[in-house]
């Protein structure tokens, strides 16, 4: 039962900064995103409703809230069907939470731009609810200390049960997935910083690869030596802890990675820092992390290299130690 909708941030246009070194002939790689609308920002508060699976579902006015809890925000017939089954079963009752996971919330970017902010945008509306989790999210480290940083209780479901929750939070996306709302971007990121201190932001850190299977730099031995020149350290993020990483970025003032997850740890650096890109050449379409840079008002710079796919998600690119040395010049 829908007990009240209210209104959190409206409608608006993100304006973002153009890449630092941008060349007239790359103008067609980021201009569209340029400008962005981001969607307003809403919340739910309802009463005896049901986790069916992975959605959030009404009984009494028959309703899904798809549009809440996936990007595409709809179901077919025959998945509906599948999701009603779980009333033939034994249910769990939980008396309240809040929800903020999606088909995509597992992966580490998805998590800290997509759920966390949608918990950030309810902060000073209503009171703490715990978060509801599936439980397979247990398999990510990141989630746990995330919520446990930012000082927010949990609460496990299992999506093959039915669970009932007496009161639910269901708070809208704050941004299409790879766009953000800039004030809750920046709430978060003052967030996290609560949770460690800064001296002097002065580290210049890459982030490596090398541990994984796919896309990544194919000479980056040569890389790693020719950043070492300009100072930089070299730091492989899946063997920290979230909180590890949030202490390095805190003292960093420029941050150097392929296009990938770890390139989303510019959330945790003090604002007006540096990014550097390593990019598929020829990609227009993959442009989360220089808008990301943008709202959080960090210079933006990027290299493209020469991969051995068109697809960003598992090219392996090898870089021009020529140019990569003339971008450092410009950028330090």
């Amino acid at each position: 039962m829908l007990v009240y909708e209210k209104l959190v941030y409206p409608s608006h246009v993100s304006v973002r900064k153009a890449p630092k070194n941008m060349k007239e002939i790359d103008e067609v790689l980021f201009k569209h995103e340029f400008r962005s609308t981001i969607c307003s920002t809403n919340f739910l508060k309802l009463k005896n409703v049901n986790i069916l699976q992975d959605t959030v579902f009404d009984l009494s006015i028959f309703r899904f809230f798809a549009p809440f809890t996936h990007i595409n925000g709809s179901f077919t017939r025959s998945e509906k069907v599948e999701k009603l089954k779980l009333f033939l079963k034994a249910k769990t009752v939980v008396d309240r939470g809040v929800w903020i996971t999606q088909n995509w919330t597992w992966m580490y970017f998805h998590w800290m731009t997509d759920a966390l902010t949608r918990l950030i945008a309810l902060e000073g509306e209503v009171e703490k609810f715990p978060v509801l989790l599936p439980i397979a999210y247990k398999s990510y480290p990141y989630i746990v200390e995330s919520l446990e940083l930012l000082e927010y209780e949990y609460v496990w479901y299992i999506p093959t049960q039915r669970v009932r929750i007496k009161e639910l939070l269901l708070p809208s996306h704050t941004a299409s997935p790879g766009n953000y709302n800039a004030l809750f971007l920046n709430q978060l990121r003052q967030r996290f910083s609560e949770s460690t201190t800064t001296t002097n932001s002065h580290r210049k850190i890459f982030i490596s690869r090398s541990k994984a299977t796919q896309r990544f730099i194919s000479n980056e031995d040569e890389v790693i030596s020719l950043l070492s020149s300009f100072g930089f350290e070299t730091h492989i993020f899946e063997q920290y802890s979230l909180s590890k990483q949030v202490a390095l970025m805190r003292d960093t003032q420029c941050l150097l990675g392929i296009h990938g997850a770890g390139l989303t740890n510019m959330l945790f650096m003090p604002s007006a820092g540096s990014v550097i890109e390593l990019r598929n050449r020829g990609d227009h379409h993959n442009n989360c992390y220089f808008s990301m840079a943008s709202e959080l008002n960090h210079a933006y710079y990027y290299l493209e290299g020469d991969g051995d796919s068109e697809h960003t998600a598992s090219v392996n690119l090898h870089i021009d130690l020529i140019q990569l040395t003339n971008l450092l010049h410009l950028t330090l």
